[in-house]
């Protein structure tokens, strides 16, 4: 049953002795509840019946779940009718229990009671086998021990029902601050075990250990109190008629409360005890606790430290444009190592410390924080609470801090390092430039100097070509190390020297071609001298013309003292035949240079067409080394966990979106084209990108996702993650800047075909080459038709089920609606932006008011089938730039004014071309459709028939 304590109303009926318990039992040992006799008769409801028979047994059970009871009820100056109604009430508050095992009834006496317990003794209240009727206290001693009984009955047992309900007031009142202390404990210890430890700052776990303190010493004062109040209570239950008792001499009943407020006792010191069991592992917690926070805190402290020598060089840019620059960035560079290096290597120590500690106490885990922006795997933070201290022993942050910087310093190095080479690599091809500018701005040796003098120049040139090498400015260790201005200056170096060593070839051709010329006119001393002059002056004239384009230092010529002549050598013969020799040899010196002319021209062409090839295949490979940058510097670092903090939950799925095909298209330029570029022969350039045609139309795709790329960059491009991707990469510009890269280097291939057209060799060339400026060509019109494309709004059946997208542009439509009747051209078309597929013609109005960087916007207007419709090429009496397209039976007129006349026959050639293939389509499907009809017929008999021919 529940505990219950004592109201008013029990305390009212109890003080009129209605019933109580003396402490007395029966010879089974069952405690006795006794209703003495009443003097004046008491009228109880069953309310108050049950109330006071459940304070009473609830009073006696206590926690002893073994207690039973006899019930003694003395009603011999009573009627069975209130007898009646007591019996129901006992017997009615345990039914069907064992807690109640008799009922020792003393029935009224006198004749008429007797009469009367005739009539009532059939009811099955006095038919209940617990109940015992007696006549006289002689029958209830045969039951119940004289001594266990009060003086009510003529017993020995002493009872005082007013020391009874003092001394249950005061158990009571002791039971009420126990259990009332009990809670307050057991509220303490659950606040101690649910204190969130991981939210709390070394301050405030300090503040909660010396709260936890005071609360143990304040129960501790609480619970003396009440076992100095306990010890007092027994006392004085203790103590009858102003005499201390011992406890064998006490009355049962006062023996009972004794007992009870002992046993309180107990469980207030067992409930103190386990209270400071559990304070001491507690406050045993937050000391380890607190010492893991103040290791937080400073962990904390140095990654703040490390993040700002880390923002230095994620700021940090070795990538300078003259030796000088990189000179004084590699300083700067080696004065903040030399303050940051003792911080990394501080912040480190601390980090295995730190790691230490956390291995030695692993039940500290429990208690640390899981959520403090730590560098974990995902999968470790998805684990939940129970494994939340363990994320701490992975903040590694010291630890990548410390990595990434030395990765880092040793990158800057390494590049610092490759400038300061590629500098000097620079410096060497500038020298080795002045050095040819100035060797071909030399006079070719006279055809009267000395053999040596050849020898000598000879020598010197072999000397120069051997010596000059593009190895070093071409190789790709130095493509991450050159600025857009120091790229430049190196491919115009390279194509200047590359012109200087040309130049240099044909400068020892000519040298060569001279000693011919002087050995077979040795034989003529008389004119050694003219001959000289005349042939100086004529190939230095020609050379310099020749390579003025490749040298800016001016040519110069020495005059001989032979070509000047003066009036009075003009007058004698020895003058007239020099002048005559001088003209003789002029005109045969310049036909034999007329002859080496073509060859030079040939050469130089064959020379010029190497570098255009050479600029080619050396740009290509810096547009595939961007693209394998963009798709390893970015793309892939969505994967990377280092990065995973920094990426946004509305990034991290948009990333193909971002970079769409690029993949692709890298894999295209570095597995296929690169190496068809390197490994052809000058001559088939051209084939190259013919072959190769189908694959350039990858970059409709990654056109037709740019869009909504450069939309998610606008929105998304100052993201942490990007920054940190540019500087890892170590890229000046941002990531908007490379995603268009394919989208320049597109438009860029032509103009370098049609370069080599200008220096083909045969026609078998021209035509190869000016068949890849149409294929590129081509490539360019399809994805500019796909960047048209995608801004088609209000279309809403399925472009991809229409077919290729063959051409678009701006046009003026009449329409005429009425048979025989055409469009009225002299009133105004309407301006519609048209797009021919190969099923639909779709007609699209562009929005108006468009601001000027946002991009065109096509509003779908109406569209006509590609199957329902016929051409007329030439309208009567039209425009020269219109032609019309109807629907069958002519039913509607479309009259349409391209912008041009070849724009006109552009769109009349593309729609011919579909309407000629619908047709071929037809009549195929028609030839196959009767030969299957024809077949049928046949039973199987013919399964082929031959149509007539017409």
């Amino acid at each position: 049953m529940d505990e219950v304590f004592m109201t008013p109303e029990i305390n009212e009926l109890l003080q009129q002795n209605y019933a109580f318990i003396s402490g007395g039992h029966s010879p089974k040992g069952n405690l006795l509840i006794t209703f003495p006799d009443c003097k004046v008769e008491v009228s109880l409801t069953d309310d108050q019946h049950k109330a006071l028979l459940s304070y009473l047994v609830n009073a006696a059970l206590d926690k002893d779940s073994g207690t039973k009871f006899s019930v003694v009820i003395d009603r011999r100056n009573s009627n069975w009718g209130v007898i009646k109604g007591l019996l129901h009430c006992v017997f009615d508050i345990y039914p069907g229990t064992e807690l109640l095992e008799d009922v020792y009834l003393l029935q009224p006496s006198g004749f008429i009671q007797t009469l009367k317990f005739f009539f009532h003794q059939s009811n099955s209240i006095f038919q209940n086998q617990k109940l015992c009727t007696l006549y006289s206290l002689t029958e209830l001693y045969k039951h119940v021990n004289p001594s266990q009984l009060t003086h009510d009955f003529g017993g020995e047992l002493y009872y005082n029902n007013n020391d009874w309900m003092k001394h249950r007031q005061l158990v009571e009142l002791l039971s009420q601050s126990f259990c009332q202390l009990n809670e307050d404990l057991n509220a303490a210890t659950v606040r101690m075990v649910s204190g969130n430890q991981s939210e709390m700052t070394a301050g405030q776990i300090k503040g909660e250990i010396e709260t936890l303190d005071g609360g143990l010493e304040q129960f501790k004062q609480r619970v003396e109190k009440s076992l100095a109040d306990a010890g007092a209570e027994i006392v004085q239950l203790k103590t009858i008629n102003g005499e201390t008792l011992s406890s064998a001499d006490i009355p049962p009943s006062s023996a009972r409360h004794v007992s009870l407020v002992e046993r309180v006792v107990a469980e207030m010191d067992a409930s103190l005890s386990k209270y400071v069991l559990q304070h001491g592992k507690q406050k045993t917690t937050l000391e380890r606790c607190f010492r893991a926070r103040q290791f937080e805190e400073e962990n904390n402290r140095w990654c703040a430290i490390l993040d700002e020598h880390l923002l230095f060089l994620m700021n940090f840019n070795p990538i300078r444009d003259t030796a000088e620059e990189i000179k004084i960035c590699w300083s700067e560079l080696e004065k903040f190592n030399a303050l940051a290096k003792d911080d990394f290597c501080k912040g480190e120590e601390f980090y295995k410390t730190w790691q230490n500690f956390l291995a030695e106490d692993s039940e500290e885990s429990s208690v640390l924080p899981a959520n403090r922006d730590l560098t974990v795997n995902k999968e470790e933070e998805d684990e939940g609470d129970d494994e939340s201290g363990k994320s701490l022993i992975h903040d590694n942050r010291i630890e990548v801090s410390c990595q990434h910087y030395n990765e880092q310093l040793s990158l800057y190095n390494d590049q610092l390092q490759r400038g300061i080479e590629l500098h000097s690599h620079i410096e060497q091809a500038l020298k080795w430039q002045r050095e040819g500018t100035e060797y071909l701005a030399r006079n070719i040796p006279a055809p009267d100097a000395k053999k040596s003098v050849y020898e000598e120049e000879f020598d010197d040139i072999d000397i120069f070509i051997s010596s000059v090498s593009f190895q070093n400015l071409t190789d790709n260790k130095y493509n991450d190390v050159m600025t857009p201005s120091v790229k430049v200056t190196v491919d115009d170096l390279i194509a200047k020297l590359g012109n200087i060593l040309s130049s240099c070839r044909e400068r020892r051709q000519q040298l060569r071609q001279l000693v011919e010329n002087r050995e077979k006119m040795e034989s003529k001393s008389r004119v050694v001298s003219v001959e000289s002059s005349v042939s100086s002056d004529v190939i230095s004239a020609t050379f310099s013309e020749d390579t003025d384009s490749l040298t800016s230092t001016e040519h110069v010529t020495c005059d001989s003292p032979t070509s000047t002549s003066s009036s009075s050598s003009l007058m004698s013969s020895e003058g007239l035949i020099n002048n005559i020799d001088k003209l003789y040899l002029s005109t045969k010196m310049n036909r034999e240079f007329s002859q080496l002319k073509p060859v030079m021209q040939t050469g130089t062409i064959r020379r010029k067409r190497g570098h255009v090839i050479q600029e080619l295949i050396a740009t290509e490979r810096i547009y595939t080394s961007e693209l394998l940058s963009i798709i390893e510097g970015y793309l892939q670092q969505f994967d990377n966990p280092e990065l995973t903090g920094f990426i946004p939950d509305d990034l991290r799925q948009k990333h193909r979106i971002l970079f769409g095909n690029i993949e692709d298209i890298h894999k295209f330029h570095a597995e296929t084209f690169l190496k068809c570029l390197e490994n052809c022969e000058p001559t088939l350039v051209g084939k190259c990108f013919t072959d190769h045609k189908t694959k350039f139309e990858m970059y409709g795709i990654y056109c037709q996702n740019k869009m909504q790329a450069e939309h998610l960059i606008e929105q998304m491009g100052n993201y942490t993650f990007f920054q940190v991707c540019q500087k890892r990469l170590g890229h000046r510009l941002p990531l908007s800047s490379y995603i268009l890269k394919p989208i320049q280097r597109i438009t860029k291939y032509h103009l370098l075909l049609r370069e080599l057209i200008k220096m083909a060799t045969s026609q078998q060339e021209k035509d190869d080459l000016g068949e890849a400026v149409e294929s590129m060509l081509d490539v360019i019109k399809y994805v500019n038709n796909i960047l048209h494309q995608v801004s088609i709004t209000g279309f809403h059946g399925d472009l991809a089920s229409q077919g290729r997208l063959l051409m678009q542009g701006s046009v003026d439509v009449w329409v005429g609606r009425r048979r025989d009747k055409k469009p009225d051209v002299r009133s105004k078309g309407h301006r519609r932006h048209a797009f021919l597929y190969e099923k639909l013609i779709m007609f699209c109005k562009k929005k108006e008011d468009q601001q000027p960087n946002e991009r065109e916007i096509y509003l779908y207007k109406n569209s006509l089938s590609m199957s329902d419709i016929g051409l007329t090429e030439a309208p009567k009496g039209g425009d020269k730039r219109g032609f019309e397209i109807w629907c069958q039976g002519r039913t509607d007129i479309w009259m349409i004014l391209a912008p041009t006349e070849e724009a006109k026959e552009d769109w009349v050639k593309e729609i011919k071309r579909v309407l000629f293939n619908q047709y071929v389509h037809h009549r195929e499907a028609s030839r196959k459709s009767v030969i299957e009809r024809q077949g049928t017929s046949d039973s199987g008999q013919q399964k082929f028939i031959s149509l007539p021919e017409h």
